[in-house]
């Protein structure tokens, strides 16, 4: 993995999913923080990375931002 993404925002609201996804982070060593909502997710805001799901009327995507340093 990429050792500039060490630090990673998951915002999920299916629990057993975004435990998945933290574990196998962590698992690379990255220090993962979670949050439930977007508006839990503001006190995060300076992660490199933020993984979120987007859900539109006709399609549904999940996306992941990385905070260029």
């Amino acid at each position: 993995m990429n050792r500039a993404f060490k630090r990673v925002l998951i915002i999920e609201d299916e629990a057993p999913f975004r435990r998945v996804v933290a574990r196998n982070l962590e698992a690379r060593g990255c220090e993962v923080e979670e949050a439930l909502t977007a508006r839990l997710a503001f006190q995060f805001l300076d992660r490199d990375v933020l993984v979120r799901q987007r859900r539109f009327q006709r399609w549904r995507s999940s996306s992941i931002r990385t905070n260029d340093r």
